[in-house]
C-alpha cells in the first residue's frame, strides 16, 4: 500500500525528479539491480519527454496551420491544447493538459465539425496510454516496470503521431 500511495504522490505532484522517485525503497534492500533500473527508468522518461515534446509541437502547428485552411472545422481549438500540452513540463502536466473535460469536448466538436470519428478514437487511446503511463510509475519498480514504460511512451507516441496524419489529411 505505501508503495502505491508514494507513487501516486510523485505522479500527480510532477516532481523534476521524476515519477521513479516515487517507488519504495524497501525493494533496494538487498537488490543490486534497483539503482541500474531506476536510472534506466530515468533516462527513458526524459528521453521520451523530449520526444514527446517535439510530437506536440507538430501537432500544434499542423493544427494552426490547418485552422487557417478550414477555420469552422475547430482546428484552432486543438492548437490551444497541443500548445498548452507542449509547454508542460511534466508527462503528467501533458496529461492533465490534453486528457480533461475541456479538451474532450474539443476533440469531440472537430468531430462533429469534420465528420471524422479518428478524432475521438484517437483522443480516447492518446489519454488511455497517458493512464497507463500514471499506473507504470505507481506500481512496484521491476525489470518489467522499464519495458512497461518504453511499450506504453512508444504507443503513445505513435497514436499522437496518427492523430497528426488525420489532421494534415483532412482538406
Amino acid at each position: 500500500m505505501a508503495v502505491i500511495v508514494a507513487g501516486v504522490a510523485g505522479y500527480s505532484l510532477g516532481q523534476t525528479g521524476g515519477y521513479a522517485s516515487g517507488y519504495s525503497t524497501g525493494y533496494s534492500d538487498g537488490n543490486s539491480d534497483y539503482n541500474k533500473i531506476q536510472e534506466s527508468i530515468n533516462s527513458t522518461e526524459l528521453n521520451y519527454y523530449g520526444y514527446l515534446q517535439l510530437v506536440l509541437s507538430k501537432l500544434a502547428v499542423d493544427s494552426q496551420n490547418k485552422s487557417v485552411k478550414s477555420p469552422g472545422a475547430g482546428f484552432n481549438s486543438l492548437y490551444s491544447v497541443f500548445k498548452s500540452a507542449n509547454a508542460s513540463l511534466t508527462v503528467f502536466g501533458q496529461n492533465l493538459t490534453l486528457c480533461n473535460p475541456t479538451a474532450k469536448g474539443d476533440f469531440q466538436l472537430i468531430k462533429m465539425n469534420t465528420g471524422n470519428s479518428n478524432f475521438t478514437s484517437l483522443y480516447q487511446t492518446i489519454c488511455l496510454y497517458y493512464l497507463k503511463l500514471a499506473n507504470d510509475y505507481t506500481g512496484p519498480l521491476t525489470s518489467f516496470t522499464l519495458q512497461n514504460l518504453s511499450n506504453d511512451f512508444t504507443l503513445l507516441a505513435i497514436n499522437l503521431l496518427n492523430l497528426d496524419s488525420v489532421i494534415q489529411t483532412y482538406p
